[in-house]
């Protein structure tokens, strides 16, 4: 049986138009810093990706695809 040791888990969390105040409490809670940040081109308020990182913290960001909201029936994504 192979095993396999990971190392890191990185979370990738997804708003619904809420992404860029996320990461500005994240920022501030953690003392982090936005390492990258990318929007969705026309819609500026809106965050395509982003990496949000304290030491060996690293948090991925993003809204989801304009036009289509997160449903609440199924929150989490492993």
């Amino acid at each position: 049986m192979m095993r396999i040791q990971l190392k890191q888990a990185t979370p990738y969390l997804m708003f619904d138009r809420q992404a860029k105040e996320a990461l500005a409490f994240y920022e501030d809670v953690f003392r982090a810093e936005i390492t990258d940040l990318q929007t969705y081109g026309e819609a500026n308020d809106l965050v395509l990706h982003a990496k949000i990182k304290k030491g060996n913290l690293l948090l991925m960001v993003s809204d989801t695809f304009p036009g289509n909201p997160l449903e609440a029936e199924n929150p989490a994504f492993i």
